[in-house]
């Protein structure tokens, strides 16, 4: 998770507490610094922002919206410039914007920013007909925070299984791996969802009792694969969120230990 901290004060702890979430990468800027929040925003590409310490008056200088690339950018409007001291937003969907109300506890903020995240969630395509990985990228792209990925061949299938650790893989029947291969390449087999997208019917390939959890024939609508997938990214979302909120926890408790 990429977390961005706009800091009104040099005051390091709203920072500091942000890198007790497991995996968290933490860039800071300071409000003043207009070409640097620009920056941030561009390259650093934040999932999560937060605007750390009261505001003083006058306007603060902000960042625009971008209506053409639908990217949410910070700009403190004057409900920010009061007792607010937290706004938390993600910035790949335009528009959605959540004023926290005033936290004096940013381990508490910590738990918060854990419990709004949406984890991104990794899909491998390894079907190695260019029209459908083209096809199922666009589709499955459309889903929130899911990163599709296609097998381009210039790998063995299990090597790119065991390198990207997708939590979802998309295959065609036999044309690559048997499932319970690709399964035997994950340090988490059971928590793997394949998907069997196939020129072969949905009937003849269930007779073959596959190790699979979804079987579609590519003569069905493909609305259908994205649905499922879309339930899977949620559930997915939903772990990897529990297990962000056990690890952040974890981590406070051993910093409060060692203090």
């Amino acid at each position: 998770m990429r977390i961005l901290v706009i800091n009104r004060l040099e005051d390091p702890a709203c920072a500091e507490a942000m890198k007790m979430i497991p995996g968290a990468e933490v860039r800071v800027v300071n409000e003043a610094n207009y070409d640097a929040c620009a920056e941030a925003f561009s390259e650093f590409d934040p999932h999560a922002v937060i605007v750390w310490g009261r505001s003083t008056s006058g306007y603060s200088p902000g960042v625009t919206f971008d209506k053409r690339t639908g990217h949410t950018v910070w700009l403190p409007p004057p409900i920010m410039l009061g007792e607010v001291n937290f706004c938390l937003f993600r910035t790949h969907f335009a528009y959605r914007l959540e004023i926290l109300s005033p936290v004096t506890d940013l381990g508490e903020l910590a738990v918060r920013v854990v419990e709004k995240c949406v984890p991104e969630v990794s899909l491998l395509i390894t079907d190695p007909d260019k029209f459908w990985q083209e096809r199922l990228k666009k589709d499955f792209s459309e889903i929130p925070e899911v990163k599709v990925l296609t097998h381009d061949g210039s790998i063995h299938v299990g090597d790119a299984v065991r390198n990207l650790a997708p939590d979802i893989v998309v295959m065609n029947w036999m044309d690559t791996l048997p499932p319970n291969f690709i399964r035997s390449y994950t340090k988490d087999p059971s928590g793997l969802k394949i998907a069997v997208f196939s020129g072969i019917s949905e009937r003849d390939i269930i007779r073959q009792r596959p190790d699979v959890d979804y079987v579609l024939s590519k003569s069905s609508p493909v609305k259908a694969l994205v649905l499922v997938v879309k339930g899977w990214t949620e559930q997915i979302q939903a772990r990897k969120r529990s297990e962000l909120r056990e690890g952040l926890l974890e981590n406070q408790r051993q910093a409060i230990r060692s203090s």
